[in-house]
């Protein structure tokens, strides 16, 4: 998959809530967070089911992983933008499927967000 991005043109990273749960590493899930907001997004999403984002603030706040999360959102808002999803979740016809976000896979995920302009 190839991402062709313009120069004055933002996008939106769209993270499946189930790839902050474990089996993923909450520090891993909270530096591609931040990678994704320093360096190539505008906005970085979670994508969660109806009446979990209350649920899901709570959680990453507690485990010190909301900081760069600009919104929770739910599927039919219908954002735009590059999706990371679970391979086996119900999300996974909408961007690239990984299993977790872990130290395994940490730079794999960090090249695929990464945008070059």
């Amino acid at each position: 998959m190839t991402i062709t991005i313009y120069q004055d043109i933002f996008v939106n990273l769209i993270i499946d809530g189930n790839l902050c749960e474990p089996p993923s590493s909450v520090s891993c899930f909270r530096d591609i967070t931040f990678w994704a907001k320093i360096f190539s997004y505008e906005d970085v999403i979670l994508c969660c089911d109806i009446g979990t984002r209350v649920f899901y603030r709570n959680w990453l706040r507690r485990n010190g992983a909301y900081d760069f999360i600009s919104y929770i959102m739910y599927p039919e808002e219908g954002e735009d933008g590059v999706w990371l999803v679970q391979r086996d979740g119900r999300l996974r016809n909408r961007g690239v499927p990984i299993d977790k976000i872990s130290a395994e896979n940490y730079w794999n995920v960090i090249d695929f967000i990464t945008l070059d302009s």
